[in-house]
């Protein structure tokens, strides 16, 4: 596997969503990051309404608001970084663009897609009449249809513009590979009956789901990888940003299920105090949300340890929980938005009515130019710390916030966080890893790319790749560390501009 796509794959895996803009320069440029892309939040009134984007995580500091109004948000496709859009889907399943150097907001509401996706933030892909595939832009000139001989039931767009088609025919599933605006077949597999799929962020493999079995599929020449039996039919499955491990639930089970991609193994995660729910996994590959089966309990997995460090709760929503640039995890509590810290899972700060906005998080240096104008102003009191008693207190330390409409009401019923037993004391080391490959040279091209960037001093000096024997297979891991604590191996990994993960010990 090339690096490049790695690296690419990589930033589609970080930007959930990344841009920045101001309100008085729509068209400034982009200024050269010298310490890794700024941290962002974008907020959109839930019943529809004007757009804005917070400087994170001091979301009392707007840096750009739209000249358009945004529809009622369902969810966030993908980020454009190169262009400074945002691809979304509305409440209506309609595709929004939402364009951060320009300010302007375009909807599409015609033709009707299904299963819309995205892999840029640029191009929405969707099955539209009859089984069509369409290929929708923000552009014009730009939008693409193709008539397949068996109607699609699922498309797959990749980081590199190709798409991967999914039909089924009698009793077997065939998936195909294109590279639009061409039309003509590049490859493709048979394979038995599925029910669900999912590709990596790095766009290397597809999994697809089939009774109580994991299939796997190589896009780069659609060979088949060993299925993973499971003990059960999954409910919902994610992948980590590198795609090294999937994340899988099954029904009637109090268990989280991984699976190894090197090992080509089920691992036996942590129990789970109730029956879950759904999935939904961390942009950086920190942690991954778990949601009950009922109630509004959100148990919290630490993706170093694979352990359940605790719970908190929330509305489960097309934007939140969600976890920030920074770690913490974002919570829609009643009207308000409370943040976590990421660890102990205390609260640390209650946005005032913040649950009446949609969400998302991104990271982006294209506000440079408006943020650092900010920074030259007079600097502004520092928030108040949240007291001790958070737990008897939770909305203590409130930031107030602009008015906004009430939030739609939720369909979920409270229901009290289980306890859980004290974290062990952390290890004295701790080791930041960006990615585990079992090409030698394209882990050592990894290293050495982290390793020139002027971007992460505390990082370069340190970083190298491990070998290591997983089975028959070697596996090549490009790390850093190891670091005295895990509050340095975050800031270190922050300032690479990559994704990572930390995990407890030396490496």
């Amino acid at each position: 596997m090339r690096t490049s796509l790695f690296a690419l794959a990589l930033a589609v895996a970080a930007c959930g969503g990344e841009r920045e803009r101001s309100t008085s320069a729509a068209n400034a440029p982009s200024v050269a990051s010298s310490r890794g892309p700024d941290y962002l939040a974008l907020r959109v009134p839930r019943r529809g309404g004007t757009p804005e984007v917070f400087a994170y995580p001091a979301l009392d500091s707007i840096v750009w608001t739209g000249q358009g109004r945004v529809p009622v948000l369902a969810r966030v496709l993908a980020f454009d970084e190169t262009g400074g859009a945002l691809a979304a889907l509305d409440s209506s399943g309609a595709p929004v663009h939402i364009d951060f150097r320009i300010g302007s907001v375009t909807r599409r509401a015609t033709p009707r897609l299904q299963r819309a996706s995205s892999a840029d933030g640029f191009a929405v892909f969707g099955i539209g009449a009859k089984g069509s595939v369409v290929r929708l832009t923000p552009g014009a000139g730009a939008d693409w249809t193709h008539t397949p001989k068996l109607p699609v039931r699922d498309l797959l767009p990749q980081p590199g513009g190709a798409l991967v088609l999914v039909a089924d025919s009698a009793d077997r599933t065939i998936v195909w590979q294109l590279q639009p605006p061409e039309s003509r077949v590049a490859g493709s597999i048979m394979l038995e009956k599925t029910e669900r799929s999912l590709r990596t962020p790095v766009g290397d493999r597809i999994y697809l789901t089939s009774g109580d079995r994991l299939l796997g599929v190589r896009t780069r020449d659609l060979e088949p990888v060993p299925a993973v039996a499971l003990p059960a039919a999954p409910r919902a499955l994610v992948t980590s940003p590198s795609g090294d491990r999937v994340y899988v639930i099954a029904d009637s089970i109090r268990q989280l299920f991984i699976i190894d991609r090197y090992s080509e193994q089920m691992i036996e995660g942590p129990r789970l105090p109730g029956f879950p729910r759904d999935l939904r996994m961390d942009p950086m590959g920190g942690y991954v949300l778990i949601r009950a089966a009922s109630g509004d309990s959100v148990w919290v997995l630490d993706v170093g340890t694979d352990r359940v460090t605790g719970a908190v709760q929330s509305a489960w929503r097309g934007d939140l929980p969600a976890v920030a640039p920074d770690g913490r995890i974002a919570v829609a509590r009643g009207p308000d938005v409370a943040f976590h810290e990421g660890q102990g899972l205390t609260v640390d700060t209650v946005i005032a009515g913040g649950s009446s906005d949609f969400w998302h998080f991104f990271s982006w240096d294209g506000f440079r130019p408006q943020l650092a104008a900010q920074e030259e102003e007079a600097p502004v009191d520092p928030l108040p710390e949240a007291p001790d008693d958070t737990a008897a207190n939770p909305f203590a330390g409130q930031l107030a916030t602009r008015d906004s409409s009430p939030p739609a009401p939720d369909d979920t019923v409270a229901q009290p966080v289980p306890e859980f037993a004290p974290r062990p004391a952390p290890a004295a080391e701790f080791t930041l890893q960006f990615s585990a490959l079992r090409d030698e040279s394209a882990a050592a091209e990894l290293a050495r790319e982290i390793r020139d960037a002027r971007t992460s001093p505390r990082v370069m000096a340190t970083v190298r790749v491990v070998a290591t024997s997983v089975g028959e297979s070697m596996v090549y891991r490009v790390i850093a560390g190891p670091f005295r604590t895990r509050t340095d191996a975050e800031a270190a990994g922050q300032q690479s501009g990559k994704p990572y993960w930390v995990y407890e010990g030396a490496p």
